[in-house]
C-alpha cells in the first residue's frame, strides 16, 4: 500500500504569510476592477471633469501641458510616456503597480510597528478598499498611487531608521508631487529627540539639499509662477470652498468623512486615551496638521488628507489588539451604521450633480455599494469585538458561579 503523503504547512513562515498577503492583495484589487469594469461607467478611465485629465495631457503631448501645479508633478507621467503603450494603458500599468506596491509595503510598515500577522492584513484589507482608492481606480489618471508608495517608503525609511533609504524615497518621491518634502518634519523632530538642536538642524538640512534641489530643478525648467503657493491661492480655494457650501451644506462634511470614514473617531479615542503603543505611531501624528494644510491649496482635499493613512489605519488597528472599553465600541457601532446609511441613501439626493458623483443611475448605485466595503468591513470588526467581549464576560460570571458553587460544596 502506498503511503499518501501530507504537506504541513507552517502558517508562521514568511514564506506561507507572503503568499497569503500576495493573494488577498490581488484578489481584492482584482475583484474591485471587474466589478468597476462591468457596473461603473467609466472605470479605470480618464474623464475631463477632473484633474487626472491634465496628467493624461502631461504624458500624451508633453510635460508643459498640465498647467499648475500639475506639471510640476512629473515622475508618474514620465513613466506612462516611457511605456510603448497606449497612454491611457501606460496610466494603469505604472498606477496599478503603485497601488499593488504601496499594499504590500503597508503590510511590513504595520508588522514593523508591532501588529500581527492577521491585525496587519486587516490593514491592509482597509487601505486597498479604502474609498479614495475606489474613486483613484475609476480615474486612473492621478499620480496619488506612487505619492503614497514613496510617502510610505520614507515612513518606513524613518522607521527602520534608514537615512540613506529615506533619502532616495524623497528625492524621488518629490518628483511626483511635493507633498513628500513634509516628511522632512518628521525626521527633524526625530533627530532632534537624540541629538541636541544644532547637530539637528544640520543633519535635517544636508538630507534635505537633494529632495530640495529636486524641487526646484522641476519648477525652474517647468517655468515656475510663484503666485500658486501665495495667499491668492489660498483665498480663491476658500472662496470655492465657501461657494460649495452656499450650493450644498453636506458636501464638505461627506468629503471629509470619506477619507477615513469612522476611523476619524477610533483614532481619535486612542490618542486621547494615550493607547498608542508605538513611539514612532506616536511622534509621526505631528505630520498630521501639515498634511492638513494642504487643503487651503486643493479643492479636491479627500486625496491630499489621505496620504496619512500610514498614521490614522495604524493608530485605529489598536482596535483589534488591545480594544476600547464595551460602552465606546457601542457608541462607534451605531455611528458605524448611521454612517454608513447616509453614505447609501444621503449621497443619492445630495450629491447627484456634484462633480465625480457618477450620473447613471444604475452605475452610481454599484459606485456607493463598492465604496461603502470599507464601512462594512468595520462593522463587522466592531461586531465581532462586542461578541468576544460578551464571550469573555460570559466566561468569567461562569467561572465566578463555579467558585462559589466550590465553596458552598465545601461548607
Amino acid at each position: 500500500m502506498k503511503r499518501i503523503r501530507t504537506m504541513n504547512i507552517n502558517k508562521d513562515s514568511p514564506r506561507f504569510q507572503f503568499f497569503i498577503l500576495n493573494l488577498m492583495c490581488f484578489l481584492t484589487i482584482l475583484s474591485i476592477i471587474v466589478i468597476g469594469v462591468i457596473f461603473i461607467h467609466p472605470f479605470l478611465s480618464v474623464v475631463p471633469i477632473n484633474d487626472g485629465h491634465k496628467y493624461y495631457f502631461m504624458a500624451e503631448i508633453n510635460l508643459m501641458q498640465g498647467g499648475i501645479p500639475f506639471r510640476y508633478r512629473i515622475l508618474t507621467p514620465l513613466l506612462v510616456a516611457i511605456l510603448p503603450v497606449e497612454t491611457l494603458i501606460g496610466f494603469i500599468i505604472v498606477n496599478l503597480t503603485g497601488f499593488y506596491a504601496t499594499s504590500l509595503l503597508f503590510y511590513y510598515f504595520l508588522r514593523k510597528i508591532g501588529f500581527s500577522f492577521t491585525i496587519s492584513l486587516s490593514g491592509v484589507f482597509l487601505f486597498i478598499i479604502s474609498p479614495v482608492n475606489i474613486f483613484l481606480l475609476q480615474h486612473i489618471c492621478f499620480v496619488e498611487f506612487l505619492t503614497f508608495f514613496f510617502f510610505l517608503l520614507a515612513l518606513y525609511a524613518l522607521l527602520d531608521s534608514n537615512k540613506k533609504l529615506f533619502l532616495i524615497s524623497v528625492t524621488i518621491g518629490t518628483a511626483n508631487k511635493e507633498t513628500l518634502l513634509i516628511t522632512l518634519v518628521l525626521f527633524f523632530y526625530l533627530e532632534l529627540k537624540e541629538k541636541d538642536l544644532r547637530s539637528s538642524i544640520l543633519s535635517t538640512l544636508l538630507i534635505s539639499i537633494p529632495p530640495i534641489s529636486v524641487f526646484l530643478i522641476i519648477r525652474y525648467t517647468m517655468h515656475f509662477i510663484a503666485v500658486y503657493y501665495s495667499h491668492i491661492t489660498i483665498i480663491i480655494t476658500l472662496q470655492r470652498h465657501l461657494n460649495v457650501i452656499n450650493i450644498n451644506i453636506f458636501f464638505h462634511p461627506y468629503m471629509f468623512y470619506l477619507t477615513f470614514g469612522v476611523l476619524w473617531l477610533i483614532s481619535f479615542l486612542y490618542f486621547y486615551s494615550k493607547k498608542i503603543e508605538n513611539p514612532f505611531l506616536k511622534k509621526s501624528i505631528i505630520l498630521l496638521p501639515f498634511i492638513f494644510l494642504q487643503g487651503f491649496f486643493a479643492i479636491d482635499y479627500t486625496r491630499p488628507i489621505f496620504i496619512a493613512f500610514p498614521i490614522i489605519i495604524p493608530i485605529s488597528l489598536y482596535l483589534l489588539k488591545n480594544p476600547l472599553q464595551r460602552k465606546y465600541l457601542i457608541l462607534i457601532l451605531i455611528i458605524t451604521l448611521i454612517l454608513l446609511i447616509s453614505q447609501i441613501i444621503g449621497p443619492l439626493y445630495f450629491f447627484r450633480s456634484t462633480p465625480k458623483i457618477i450620473i447613471e443611475f444604475e452605475s452610481y448605485v454599484y459606485y456607493v455599494l463598492l465604496s461603502s466595503l470599507f464601512t462594512i468591513y468595520l462593522m463587522l470588526i466592531l461586531v465581532y469585538l462586542l461578541f468576544k467581549d460578551l464571550k469573555i464576560r460570559n466566561s468569567e460570571e461562569n467561572e465566578i458561579n463555579l467558585e462559589n458553587r466550590n465553596k458552598n460544596s465545601i461548607t
